[in-house]
């Protein structure tokens, strides 16, 4: 079925059509899986090196084993997903499997500037998670962005903080989360955390 869905895209769109797919437990299902999507159109393919099933065990450790053998068996380009945490990791990654790219989803959740010059110079510290906030507020300003994904993100720039600060944490889960909301109560983080540092 994907198979036939990427042919029929293929051959109707003006713009080049990619996919990502998830690694099957045999290593040669996947190859052979990624080979026939090449084959039907795909102009790149980016490969996730958990299975479906490890999709939510944080535990599980992607394959990069099989995203190398995916890159060395297709001829267009290939990207990598999975194990990404911080700027480092991409090297690895790139290294330990060829690919001519690498994606990323929860990390770059955790750590929006996980691809930026400045992660070069300094390491991701959860005390940046408020102030990255703020910038994504001013993004939000621009574009047009549904409330729940504000919430999602909220969530993930200030987990450590929301850990210790339990009442704000319950005032996140209630509140309805328009950008201006967001920036106040990125803001009351802030200040609760130069209150701590100011104690210490």
């Amino acid at each position: 079925l994907v198979e036939s869905m990427v042919k029929k895209l293929a051959e109707n769109l003006s713009v080049p059509v990619t996919v990502k797919i998830r690694r099957f437990p045999d290593l040669q299902e996947t190859v052979e899986y990624a080979a026939r999507l090449e084959k039907a159109g795909a102009s790149l393919v980016a490969v996730h090196g958990r299975t479906r099933e490890e999709k939510r065990a944080k535990s599980s450790i992607a394959c990069w084993e099989t995203i190398a053998a995916v890159k060395k068996a297709l001829h267009v380009p290939v990207l990598a997903n999975g194990n990404l945490r911080n700027i480092q990791d991409v090297g690895y990654c790139l290294e330990a499997t060829g690919a001519d790219g690498v994606m990323s989803a929860e990390g770059l959740l955790e750590d929006p500037a996980m691809f930026s010059a400045r992660r070069l110079e300094r390491p991701y510290s959860p005390i940046e998670g408020p102030g990255m906030l703020l910038e994504y507020c001013d993004m939000v300003d621009q574009y047009t962005t549904p409330g729940r994904m504000i919430k999602g993100h909220a969530f993930s720039l200030l987990n450590p903080w929301l850990a210790e600060f339990v009442d704000l944490r319950e005032e996140l889960h209630q509140t309805r989360m328009t950008p201006a909301a967001i920036r106040l109560f990125a803001q009351r983080v802030i200040a609760r955390i130069e209150e701590i540092e100011q104690r210490e």
